[in-house]
């Protein structure tokens, strides 16, 4: 589940104001919304592409967004680059825009290194900034309104993630039934339990090779304790 750590006051919405903002976590990673940019090159594909290769370039750009690795990325943007010989604006938008600038922040070759949860998008960011903004009311408050709104705010994702933790205690999902998580429920939240239990299937088909699995789980979504 996605709750808020922090709030920040900006003059603007302005890039330094922003930049201001995320230096308070300097430490982190930040990511771009594939979501998005997902959307903006399909949008740009659509007006540059010929209509018979549109689709086929969409799935390839969503296919170089998802390699697991660089040298697939690097063959994947091979494919995608070909199949738009005849598009170089395209090309050079795409490159100029997004990759080389910003491949790091959206392309799983590198974020499949970060621990982001799942989250790739901005859509639960979304989402609890408006329910934020429901609490606040307006823009015209003043601080003691603004903090008395943040605090509530909080309060309530707080009981939203005990009430998550305490259904697991006396729910059990189907595929959770199995004597392998018997030593895990009602310890374990169900959605960590899932993603276990999607990493057994997987084993069906990478089977137990490293290389093959890539081990996106360990490095997005495992915390790790010495």
């Amino acid at each position: 589940m996605t709750f808020a750590v922090g709030f920040a006051y900006m003059e603007s919405e302005k890039t330094d104001n922003y930049h201001w903002a995320l230096d308070i976590f300097p430490h982190t990673t930040n990511m771009l919304c594939t979501w998005h940019i997902i959307k903006n090159v399909n949008a740009r594909c659509t007006v540059q592409i010929p209509k018979d290769m549109k689709q086929k370039v969409k799935n390839l750009w969503r296919d170089v967004v998802e390699s697991p690795d660089e040298v697939e990325y690097q063959q994947r943007l091979n494919a995608f680059q070909q199949a738009c010989v005849n598009s170089s604006n395209f090309v050079e938008y795409v490159n100029n825009t997004w990759l080389a600038p910003h491949k790091e922040q959206f392309v799983e070759a590198w974020t499949n290194r970060v621990m982001h949860l799942g989250n790739t998008t901005t859509n639960r960011v979304e989402s609890a900034h408006w329910r934020l903004k429901k609490m606040l009311e307006h823009s015209k408050g003043d601080l003691c309104k603004c903090l008395e709104g943040m605090n509530d705010n909080i309060r309530l994702e707080v009981d939203k993630i005990k009430k998550s933790f305490q259904k697991s205690f006396y729910y059990t999902e189907k595929t959770h039934s199995s004597p392998f998580f018997q030593y895990l429920r009602n310890f374990v939240s169900r959605a960590a339990m899932t993603l276990i239990s999607d990493e057994m299937e997987r084993i069906g088909i990478v089977g137990t090779n490293k290389n093959l699995c890539g081990c996106k789980l360990r490095s997005t979504s495992v915390y790790r304790y010495r």
